[in-house]
């Protein structure tokens, strides 16, 4: 049986004073008035309904765990290598397929094996959720997550440590300030971007394959910026090829050299060294310099430290993953020199 309206309105009148003397159409009196038929319609359905339960709040590393964690972080293993030689969106189908490799790798490395049922399903969802979990996106360059967050503040704060370590030194010892040379090379390669023009030699003596993303690099350059205003080099090249059937007419002063690999090896890098001017000298130290690279593997053999020590160079090596902050060539010189290689 359902409740009169006027009989609750005279009990709604009668329980609330402020409404005692309120029109029936008065906003507070018609919400209070379906309230009150609520409540009755519950009282004689015989539904109080349960008592509201207690706010549960997770605990720290409760609550469900993904499956095969190890499969996710190798997929960003493989997002941080990838994502450097893609210069737009990562498809996602690409993607997929790269993790239905991986996890398949992961299933027989398994001691006993997973029914299909309970296998991994690549889907959309799991793959927002990996992206959400290590902060990236398939659609633009992630360079500021090739490492993590906390490894990058320390690896800069190390290459900060390392430079201000041999300046001490010097300053200590010898009562002088190194200057700070900066070096790194800049692949150029086939097509910078869409619809460049292409930088494939004429008669060129290597078999390339236009369209094959490995092989798109024709050449290198090698600049090197200097904290002493006084001190300019020239920036240095390396050409893919043998230079058998091509001949180039560089400016005067320009060093160029021909490599198989259109880059930087350890043949190029010490015969790159040979050029830089000499400021050991025996009986003085002033003509000392810092030398910075980056975690190039080239780099980092030791004949490199030895012919830069023996040209007056200290070698400080920049940590893989934080070239893009500290590196003042690729920041403030490589991105100008594209783009006028573009344009002309």
């Amino acid at each position: 049986m359902k409740p009169q309206q006027g009989f609750l309105a005279a009990a709604v009148r009668e329980y609330y004073t402020d409404l005692s003397k309120a029109k029936h159409d008065d906003p507070k009196l018609v919400n209070a008035l379906k309230f009150a038929k609520r409540c009755y319609e519950k009282y004689l359905a015989n539904d109080f309904g349960e008592e509201p339960s207690k706010k549960r709040f997770r605990g720290s590393g409760a609550g469900r765990k993904c499956k095969a964690p190890a499969v996710r972080e190798a997929m960003f293993e493989w997002f941080i290598n990838v994502r450097g030689s893609l210069k737009g969106r990562l498809p996602k189908k690409m993607f997929r397929a790269k993790c239905e490799q991986v996890y398949t790798d992961w299933l027989e490395q398994q001691p006993e094996p997973i029914p299909e049922e309970e296998q991994l399903k690549f889907s959309d969802h799991w793959i927002q959720d990996w992206m959400q979990e290590y902060n990236v996106s398939l659609r633009k360059p992630n360079k500021r997550y090739a490492i993590k967050q906390e490894d990058r503040i320390t690896r800069i704060k190390d290459y900060l440590q390392n430079v201000w370590t041999v300046r001490k030194y010097f300053l200590d010892t010898y009562g002088i300030d190194p200057p700070i040379i900066n070096g790194d090379q800049m692949p150029l390669h086939r097509n910078e971007s869409a619809g460049q023009k292409t930088l494939s030699l004429k008669s060129e003596d290597n078999s390339v394959k236009e369209n094959y993303m490995l092989s798109r690099e024709r050449a290198t350059c090698f600049t090197q910026l200097s904290s002493d205003p006084k001190i300019t080099l020239k920036p240095e090249f390396v050409f893919k090829g043998k230079g058998t059937r091509t001949h180039l007419n560089p400016p005067n002063g320009m060093n160029y050299q021909w490599a198989p690999k259109g880059s930087y090896r350890i043949e190029q890098m010490l015969d790159m060294i040979k050029h830089l001017p000499n400021r050991f000298n025996i009986f003085t130290e002033q003509g000392y310099a810092i030398y910075v690279l980056d975690d190039y593997s080239v780099y980092l053999m030791p004949g490199v430290r030895q012919a830069l020590l023996k040209k007056g160079y200290v070698l400080i090596v920049i940590g893989g993953g934080v070239t893009g902050d500290i590196q003042i060539n690729d920041t403030s010189c490589h991105h100008f020199l594209k783009k006028n290689l573009r344009w002309n």
